[in-house]
């Protein structure tokens, strides 16, 4: 007969649940449900890793090895020597067991827990307290290989894998144990290489696993560590594809990938080395030479190359073409040459982009090698969605930052001629000749993407609209991103951005995935304060963190709210209208390391009374300090240039300090208040010029300034 107990269990101060539980079948469920529902899950990993079972002239542990439910500490008894444990002695831990957020030693049954190598191992009920105790302490005298790995054979690269290893352990009385090697660590055994390194060909082959205890060594059997066979995911290649007959040999370039073979490479076409230029359809495949970890290898595949006749020499001639084909798809598109001396301006009536636009189905890749042309300018391809590749020929010198920005997004390949002394193509993605500036990623590839090391600057509009980018690795070459680089990336979540980054500017991730997941507040990217989000409150006074690189462009542009601000030693710039607008900025600190203030940094801070410049500081940007409420200014001698302007509608300012020489051409007066002719500031660029480094003074209100002696 079944009897039930009734059972309150009081489990946190003021609550208390009760419940009928069977005495034989549900006391377990009971106890699982008060412990979830108050203190936490209860431990339920028993294993305690990283006590060492001492040995003579071992090091006492202090503490176990983490696991993600509790740490713990370790204290010995008796308390081992400076030397370590002690020979033929018996020594016992006591191990104290500290749960992690969420887990509970409540409920714990006794003697839960477990210990390697432990002869006893005891703890309370509901007790994180072990006792492990262990056998009397033995000399280890010899050190023996009883089994060798399983494993002795391996390729370039592969991870060394221990599995099967048992050494033997001779004791000095004589008696003998056996270790495999999951259990070393526990025994204070190392291997080098250690299981899961990988292993080099000009390194490890021929070389035993050399296995360690004390001062006692033993050697594996020599491991064969052949070389690696080279395949065709090694390299990058680039010219593959399908092009339009223009009499030019059509040369596709295979560039190993880093850490694969350098050895030399043959390409072939169709099995000929010489570069096809006729039309045609060419199996390519290329030969890689023996070379240090890597095995020779013919006939890797990278593709087919196809020539083909289309070409028109006029953009009407294009539109008729088109306009007599039927439509087709993206997977499908037309290939065509259009040889022309100009694009016809942007997207309007009679340009190449209009005349994409207005056949919206049929997509097309375009190849303008042949073309004369020097400049792609402003929107030249707006609203081409149906443009899926584009050659550019290498006449051109210039590409404005919206020319493929917006709706190109179909686009998935800009190449470039191979001729071009200006621009460079790598998987479709537009450079510089050298690949130090990446201008222009398509915006119809997807996924995610890695930049590639050469690449120190990141151009504006480079990535503009780009909303199938799900995530961006910059490499740590990148020193800056320019403005809207990433802007309306929608799917942009991850972006890494290296500590070597110092400049970036005005709306790099506006509109992207990871701007909009970010807190409110100010927002740094990487090393650069970039933004600010949401509502500042009133009387904010920042201060920028230490190892702050650079300030983004309009960074605090007209928050009122703003009311001090420190800039540590570690930022060299101050970007423009970083705070233009912040009427209530009273406090400015610029602390030495600031190399440039500037367009309009402070314009319009009306409560600025006083700054004071660092001698870090070498140029001064337009505007910089424009309707401040400065009435005393040091420039110091480190400064080398001024742009116009830069103490315009100052009313208050009576004295004007110069400590250095700057030079007429670096003092800028263009549409600047230190020209004679141009606003209440009167004539002190003159006076300046004239009379060299010193202080300057000038009457309230009055226009010339005097030279003090």
């Amino acid at each position: 007969m079944r009897k039930n107990l009734f059972i309150t269990l009081a489990v946190l101060s003021g609550m208390a649940i009760s419940m009928t539980a069977c005495l034989l079948g549900d006391v377990e469920a009971l106890q699982k449900k008060a412990s979830e529902t108050n203190l936490g899950v209860t431990v339920n990993i028993a294993e305690i890793r990283g006590v060492t079972v001492p040995a003579p002239g071992g090091i006492p542990v202090k503490n176990i090895i983490d696991n993600d439910q509790y740490a713990g500490t370790v204290s010995w008894s008796p308390m081992p020597g400076n030397s370590g444990f002690n020979l033929g002695s018996k020594y016992t831990a006591t191990i104290t067991i500290t749960p992690k957020k969420g887990y509970t030693l409540h409920l714990v049954k006794a003697n839960f827990f477990t210990i390697v190598g432990a002869e006893s191992v005891s703890n309370a009920t509901n007790s994180g307290i072990v006792t492990a105790k262990f056998p009397y302490t033995k000399m280890v005298t010899d050190i023996a290989i009883k089994t060798q790995p399983a494993n002795l054979i391996y390729t370039h690269n592969d991870t060394l894998d221990l599995t099967g290893l048992v050494v033997m352990l001779t004791y000095d009385d004589g008696s003998t144990e056996d270790v495999t090697s999951a259990d070393f660590t526990a025994k204070s055994i190392t291997a080098t290489p250690a299981q899961g390194n990988s292993l080099i060909h000009s390194m490890h082959n021929g070389q035993p696993v050399k296995i360690t205890y004390g001062n006692l060594t033993v050697n594996t059997n020599n491991l064969t560590v052949n070389r690696a066979t080279p395949t065709a995911t090694d390299f990058y290649v680039s010219g593959i594809g399908t092009f339009v007959y223009n009499d030019n040999s059509r040369v596709v370039t295979i560039t190993p990938k880093n850490g694969k073979t350098t050895g030399s490479i043959t390409v072939k076409y169709n099995g000929i080395t010489t570069a096809p230029s006729a039309v045609g359809t060419y199996t390519v495949t290329f030969d890689v030479a023996t070379f240090g970890n890597f095995n020779a290898v013919n006939s890797l595949s990278a593709g087919t190359l196809t020539i083909i006749y289309t070409t028109f020499n006029s953009i009407d001639g294009l539109n008729t073409y088109l306009q007599g084909n039927p439509d087709n798809t993206a997977i499908t598109p037309y290939t065509v040459a259009l040889n022309v001396s100009d694009l016809g301006g942007n997207s309007y009536n009679g340009s190449v982009g209009y005349m994409l636009a207005q056949n919206p189905n049929k997509y097309i890749n375009l190849d303008l090698s042949g073309s004369t042309f020097t400049t792609i300018g402003s929107s030249a391809f707006s609203g081409c969605t149906n443009l899926t590749s584009v050659t550019i020929p290498d006449s051109v010198t210039s590409i404005d930052s919206w020319a493929f920005s917006g709706t190109c997004t179909n686009l998935t390949a800009i190449n470039v001629d191979s001729g071009s002394t200006t621009f460079s193509s790598q998987d479709g993605i537009l450079y510089n000749k050298n690949k130090t500036t990446l201008v222009v990623y398509p915006g119809g590839k997807t996924g995610a993407f890695i930049i590639p090391n050469s690449v120190t600057n990141i151009r504006n509009r480079a990535f503009y609209w780009c909303t199938n980018l799900t995530g961006i690795t910059i490499p740590d070459s990148v020193t800056s991103i320019e403005g809207e680089a990433f802007c309306w990336c929608t799917s942009l979540t991850e972006i890494t951005i290296p500590d070597s980054v110092t400049t970036i500017r005005q709306g790099a991730f506006h509109g992207t995935a990871w701007l909009i997941n970010q807190p409110d507040g100010l927002i740094y990217a990487g090393k650069v304060a970039y933004t600010y989000k949401g509502t500042m409150p009133s009387n904010t006074s920042i201060i920028l963190i230490d190892g702050t690189k650079g300030i983004t462009d309009g960074i605090f542009n007209n928050y009122t709210s703003l009311t001090g601000i420190t800039i540590p030693d570690s930022v060299t710039s101050i970007g423009d209208y970083a705070f233009s607008g912040c009427s209530n900025l009273a406090n400015v600190t610029i602390q030495n390391g600031v190399t440039r203030i500037g367009n309009m940094a402070f314009y319009g801070c009306t409560r600025l009374t006083s700054v004071i410049i660092p001698d870090s500081v070498a140029s001064i940007g337009s505007f910089a300090f424009g309707r401040t409420s400065l009435t005393n200014v040091t420039i110091p001698s480190s400064v080398t240039s001024i742009k116009g302007g830069i103490f315009s509608d100052c009313t208050s300012l009576t004295i004007v300090k110069f400590e250095g020489t700057i030079s007429s051409d670096n003092f800028d007066y263009a549409s600047s208040d230190f020209d004679n002719d141009s606003g209440y500031i009167g004539d002190l660029r003159t006076k300046y010029l004239a009379g060299g480094i010193g202080t300057y003074t000038r009457a309230s209100g009055g226009t010339e300034w005097t030279k003090q002696p």
